[in-house]
């Protein structure tokens, strides 16, 4: 079998994989029009979805932080880095501690999404405690890269800048450069996969529960956007410089 006819046949493959996919999320979407869904309840409890939030995330960043502080202040600055295990811990604390504090900004912008109702009674409510809680959760953010860099020297930049992802970067060795760069391919290969089965969703729901074209704007922009980036990028440092 010659490459292009094993190309087509493999591509058939996928193209049946995901109709037969595609069957199956029309029967459960089949199904789940057959109960009623009551969208308001979102906006309705959408106050207790932002305190959860605060009690899941937001308590736990500062947990992990004070964690990072106590192995911290029990380096062992006479014996090697690697060695010292108080650093090593410091690492992880500081890994968790960005973690649940990203959640947590992520998940506070969707609570105060679905606060943004002027028929849910906590609107004002909902919004003042946003913008309450949301400056801590910015600045933990930058305390955490401060300890980083009180951990590591090595790596500069300031987090309150604009040129601080850029600058801290740089700062980073090889090594550490070349896991950033795995760590952008893989998420770039999940995020394609994502986007298109999202986008499948949002068309079922579209047919299905009535949720208009919303949803397919949004995430088909976003797709868009990050394909566009993506080839700005390849462009823009590639040794070849291929023109178009």
């Amino acid at each position: 079998m010659s490459k292009e006819k094993s190309d087509g046949v493999k591509l058939l493959k996928q193209v049946f994989t995901g109709m037969v996919i595609g069957f199956g999320l029309t029967i459960v979407f089949y199904f789940i029009n057959k109960f009623t869904i009551n969208f308001d309840i979102v906006v309705e409890y959408s106050l207790f979805i932002q305190i959860a939030v605060i009690l899941l995330f937001f308590i736990p960043t500062y947990f992990w932080m004070q964690k990072a502080k106590q192995h911290f202040s029990q380096i062992d600055e006479t014996i090697d880095a690697d060695d010292d295990l108080h650093r090593e811990k410091v690492k992880q604390m500081l890994f968790r501690a960005m973690l649940f504090n990203r959640l947590f900004i992520i998940l506070s912008f969707i609570g105060v999404g679905f606060a943004f109702d002027f028929d849910n009674p906590y609107f004002l409510i909902s919004i003042l405690a946003f913008l309450v809680i949301i400056f801590p959760g910015a600045m933990n953010e930058v305390k955490i890269f401060r300890m980083i860099q009180a951990n590591d020297p090595m790596k500069k930049g300031d987090p309150t800048s604009l040129k601080f992802n850029k600058d801290y970067f740089s700062s980073l060795d090889e090594g550490e450069k070349t896991q950033v760069y795995q760590i952008a391919y893989h998420t770039y290969i999940f995020m394609e996969y994502a986007l298109m089965g999202l986008l499948t969703l949002a068309i079922g729901a579209k047919i299905y529960l009535d949720v208009g074209n919303g949803p397919i704007i949004i995430i088909g922009l976003i797709w868009l956007l990050q394909s566009s980036v993506y080839f700005y990028h390849s462009k823009k440092f590639s040794k070849s410089e291929t023109t178009l």
